[in-house]
């Protein structure tokens, strides 16, 4: 499920729901247009996946606090809870830039064997 949502829907749907991924978007952002695309491709093979589109002009105090320097970023959320990712060698907070699909359900497959 895709949602466009402020920051009071953003806190209703983390604590309902298992995992969401936060996707920090603009309407003028060529990459976020792609990354858009990605998502709405991994919506239909994951419809158990809230997908919740903010968009940083209209949600500003919440894109400060959740320290978004570029679009699209995405971050995910577990059990309610934010998820650090890690990569190699490093821990990632969010992901900065499009996310490919293949990364993204890498990312997802690793969310769902946690909660099994």
């Amino acid at each position: 499920m895709i949602t466009h949502c402020n920051a009071d829907q953003l806190t209703d749907l983390i604590k309902k729901h298992v995992i969401v991924i936060i996707d920090f978007t603009a309407t003028w952002c060529g990459p976020c247009r792609s990354q858009g695309t990605i998502l709405e491709k991994f919506e239909k093979d994951h419809p158990d996946v809230v997908i919740a589109k903010i968009d940083i002009d209209e949600n500003r105090d919440l894109s400060a606090k959740m320290g978004i320097q570029c679009v699209p970023t995405l971050m995910f959320f577990l059990n309610g809870n934010h998820v650090t990712l890690k990569d190699k060698n490093r821990l990632i907070e969010k992901i900065e830039g499009v996310c490919s699909d293949k990364y993204l359900n890498k990312i997802v497959k690793g969310l769902k064997t946690t909660t099994d």
